[in-house]
């Protein structure tokens, strides 16, 4: 093709482009593309695959990125800190030649088999131990080996016996460790006790731990460990482990021996902060921060609000599947027919010293698995057949925690007003601008949810038979749950909720609906949370108005949830990954939905009633 008809080709390309809502690609690449000759470009696979084929064209834009990324420009022969030159020859010609020409890809494009193959080469290290190790031994193999983790192995079932490797059992990491002993040491067990605890009974079972795959990339990895917060990965190829990939190990990949020693390294980047002086000292708390920190000397208190409502084409004979299964009957609204289940209760525990008695609260819900009908199951008190998902939570106002497990589709997300003016380690909303926002209410937590496949969660349940452990099922028992605890603080918003809201409801526009409850409340006028601390400081907590309008911010919830399960037009949280899983579903997606608000405030109700009570009986007199 001539150099000319190429260019001409750039034009239905652009409006192609422009449609796509990714126009500004060729912008922001203008430089790179003009530097690059017609003729390099006309010889590109791209090229050739839009004049053969335009019902393609879609997938060759992202080819299109990818050329525009990959042109050799001088300003590209600056290397950026994610960047890594990789030798990429191309082909017998180069090779006779003796040339070996690089492209520049970035770390978080290199595959970690790459990562894991320099590792090895540099030092290998088998990271395994039996399940029947002690924790002293666990230690020491973890110190000797300079290992974040180590597979456990059961050595009774080898699979290679020449190599003296075992069957798999589960993952032990040195984080691991520390909270064996920690645990230990709270109980007052002796140290000897605790050294000499197996492994076994710690470690993260083979069925709940997280691996990675040779072919993704570190930046895929460095994601998914951020996320799920665990320091290693295992990389799993064709039913073994290939090893095990930290975070060190991905960012040493990105530099040569060279960078990490030799005296130019070490004057330029070490010998100048080596050493901290005999009056060094920790500052004091920002200053941002200081009036919180105030506030963790008193306890807060949660007053909780419930909503529920069954799925709308719900019947006391059978479940529609959309509207024209139902038929013309109005929507279902009696709670009875929801199949999902609730409890809130205050509990009195011992405090730490064995004298008091300090208030927690528990809550949970639970969501049974509707499919279990099509079996033509029915709960029964005699024959409990059937399964839910459940998350279950404690809140600790004392102490300022939530601690909580979820195991299934159910979950908890935490909302909280933040000054991003001065927590700039936060990540900026990147939907507005800051000047444009009209509140800092953020999602400070959004609780993980486990699936084994799309819509197909985690459950709790029984079948009516024993079930062998090592077939392959959906079911569930309690230790399989994600347990975490979050911290809490005065002005949260904390939802516990059913799949029901999730699937129909963005958390942004969650976090919308719950801005207007705040601000119709009086809780936050506009978005400023300065007053919100004046208002704190005085001692006005608005107690008792948030015991009562509680409830009102779980039923707009509710009522904004079964509005889009009914709405055919848009695409629901649940239609967005219905597609991203190659099922074709538009709107929103009925079902029940039960939902449990917790306001987290300074002062109990009962303490404020008493106030206003006093406060009355002043005015009488």
């Amino acid at each position: 093709m001539a150099s000319g008809s190429v260019f001409n080709a750039r034009k239905p390309m652009e409006r192609l482009l422009h449609s796509r809502g990714i126009h500004k690609l060729l912008l922001t690449k203008k430089s790179t593309f003009l530097s690059s000759s017609r003729r390099d470009f006309a010889s590109s696979s791209f090229v050739k695959s839009y004049n053969s084929s335009t019902t393609r064209t879609y997938g060759h834009c992202r080819h299109f990125s990818t050329l525009l990324d990959t042109q050799p420009t001088k300003s590209s022969a600056t290397a950026s800190k994610d960047s890594v030159s990789i030798d990429n020859t191309h082909g017998s010609d180069n090779d006779n030649k003796g040339t070996s020409p690089t492209k520049r890809r970035k770390l978080s494009e290199v595959p970690i088999s790459d990562v894991l193959k320099a590792k090895h080469t540099l030092r290998w290290v088998e990271p395994v131990i039996c399940q029947s190790a002690t924790v002293k031994e666990a230690v020491e193999v973890c110190i000797e080996g300079s290992l974040s983790g180590m597979m456990v192995i059961d050595r009774a079932a080898n699979i290679d016996s020449s190599r003296e490797r075992g069957k798999v059992a589960g993952l032990l990491t040195s984080r691991d460790l520390l909270r064996i002993m920690s645990a230990g040491f709270k109980e007052g067990q002796s140290p000897d006790k605790i050294m000499n605890k197996t492994v076994l009974d710690f470690m993260t079972p083979i069925n709940q731990v997280i691996y990675a795959r040779p072919e993704e990339t570190i930046g895929m990895c460095r994601t998914l460990m951020a996320k799920l917060g665990v320091k290693c990965l295992p990389v799993l190829s064709n039913g073994r482990v290939e090893g095990l990939i930290t975070a060190r190990d991905m960012s040493d990949f990105g530099l040569e021996a060279k960078d990490r020693g030799g005296k130019k390294t070490f004057l330029k980047h070490v010998s100048a902060r080596v050493g901290l002086s005999s009056n060094t000292s920790m500052a004091e708390p920002p200053e941002y921060l200081q009036a919180h920190l105030a506030l963790q000397q008193t306890p807060v208190f949660a007053n909780v609000g419930v909503a529920e409502i069954p799925n709308p084409f719900k019947s006391h004979r059978n479940v529609g599947i959309n509207r024209r299964d139902f038929g013309p009957d109005e929507v279902a609204d009696d709670p009875d027919l929801s199949e999902d289940a609730y409890f809130v209760a205050n509990v009195e525990l011992p405090d730490e010293n064995g004298k008091g008695k300090r208030n927690v609260l528990y809550a949970g819900v639970a969501d049974g698995v509707g499919s279990w009908r099509e079996f033509g199951v029915r709960v029964k008190s005699d024959n409990i057949i059937g399964s839910s998902t459940a998350c279950i939570a404690l809140f600790d106002g004392c102490r300022h925690q939530l601690h909580f497990s979820n195991l299934g589709d159910c979950g908890i997300i935490v909302l909280r007003h933040i000054d991003s003016s001065v927590a700039g380690a936060l990540k900026h909303n990147r939907v507005t601008r800051r000047e444009e926002r009209q509140s800092d209410l953020r999602v400070a937590f959004v609780s993980q949810q486990q699936l084994r496949s799309f819509n197909h969660p985690y459950q709790l349940g029984w079948t009516g038979e024993d079930i062998d452990s090592e077939e392959s099922t959906s079911f569930k028992n309690a230790a399989d749950s994600c347990t975490t605890s979050i911290h809490i603080r005065r002005g949260d918003i904390i939802l516990m909720a059913t799949d029901g809201l999730f699937d129909n409801v963005d958390i942004d526009d969650i976090a919308k609906i719950s801005l207007k409850w705040e601000q119709d409340n009086g809780f936050i006028k506009g978005g400023d949370i300065i007053e919100r601390q004046k208002r704190w400081s005085k001692g006005e907590s608005m107690t008792l108005q948030s015991v009562e309008q509680i409830s009102d911010l779980t039923k707009r919830l509710c009522d904004l949830a079964r509005e889009n399960s009914l709405d055919s037009s848009i695409d629901s949280p649940f239609a967005i990954l219905a597609k991203e899983n190659d099922i074709m579903w538009s709107g929103g997606m009925p079902d029940d939905c039960t939902i449990i608000g917790f306001h987290v405030v300074g002062k109990s109700s009962k303490e404020d009633m008493f106030e206003v009570s006093e406060l009355s009986d002043d005015n009488d007199s």
